[in-house]
């Protein structure tokens, strides 16, 4: 073998060390991505899980936009690719889309609020049980949240201690919103979206109507009067806002609006699709009413 010759085949066995190595650093960055990346149906959940996962150096997404109702999103492509390279899944199991990655192939990366045992639903007003958001309920945040940390430390032991102590401190955080249970008692309400319902009766907010039992709120003439009546005669206006605190849909707004005229009592709870995460939705409906020493929030949102 001449030098050209030798020259040649050294270049070829180069290339092919080079191939091998650019496969290898692929599969491997791939690897590494799965086993640190974890998605978040919507936003509020990815800050649950960030609060958790503070300090175990993993990635954190969601697919659900910030603002977006969920009712609204279809998967993707991109978001489809997203949730094959994910170590785990955290999904309210509520809205069409999260129904639908049961039928991914996700293999027990899938963690579904709505599967966790013990957690305690609600009745809307002669509309039967109420599956939307029960975890806006400190009892059932607990729950919750304790679930969720035990199922991130069975799929990254390395992160346990990391997780037990940010545990802790959320538990600790939660316990402080004690001051606003049963903090209205015998006080009844009216709302339009029906994952308010867990952010104000564990205060003690008995709700007589909420104007949407679903996704789709029902105006009926009959439906509003009795929400003005009940307005009329002291009941608590529970608006559901976005994060620039504004009512979230018309139902909403035609509620704040009556009770502005009325000069009823409002509060203010913030929609699952705002970043904020759960513990802090929840510890925003609690704070405001502590702070204007009156039990209400009043005035324009």
């Amino acid at each position: 073998m001449n030098n050209a010759e030798r020259q040649t085949y050294a270049l070829a066995i180069l290339i092919v060390l080079i191939t091998v190595l650019s496969l290898y650093s692929i599969h491997n960055a791939e690897s590494t991505y799965r086993l640190r990346s974890v998605v978040a149906t919507i936003p509020g959940i990815k800050s649950d899980i960030e609060t958790l996962l503070d300090g175990c150096n993993v990635s954190i997404t969601t697919l659900v936009p910030s603002g977006v109702d969920p009712h609204h999103y279809n998967l993707d492509t991109k978001s489809v690719i997203q949730l094959s390279n994910a170590l785990a899944v955290v999904s309210t199991g509520h809205a069409p889309f999260e129904i639908q990655l049961r039928e991914l192939g996700l293999d027990g990366r899938l963690f579904e609020i709505s599967n966790i045992s013990g957690l305690t639903y609600y009745n809307i007003p002669g509309n039967g049980l109420n599956i939307h958001m029960p975890i806006y309920d400190p009892d059932n945040y607990k729950i919750y949240i304790t679930s969720l940390a035990y199922y991130m430390q069975e799929i990254m032991p390395s992160c346990k201690n990391t997780i037990e102590i940010n545990l802790y401190q959320v538990l600790v955080n939660l316990s402080k919103l004690e001051v606003c249970r049963n903090l209205f008692s015998n006080t009844s309400g009216v709302a339009a979206s029906p994952f308010t319902q867990y952010a104000v009766e564990w205060m003690g907010i008995d709700l007589r109507l909420i104007l949407s039992s679903g996704e789709e709120a029902s105006l009926s003439p009959h439906r509003l009067s009795y929400a003005k009546d009940l307005l009329a005669n002291g009941a608590i206006a529970v608006i559901a806002v976005d994060e620039d605190l504004h009512p979230i849909d018309q139902a909403n707004q035609w509620l704040y609006n009556e009770a502005v005229k009325l000069d009823s009592r409002i509060i203010y709870v913030l929609q699952p699709s705002t970043q904020e995460s759960t513990l802090s939705k929840i510890q925003f409906t609690c704070d405001n009413t502590i702070n204007t020493g009156t039990s209400m929030i009043q005035g324009n949102p």
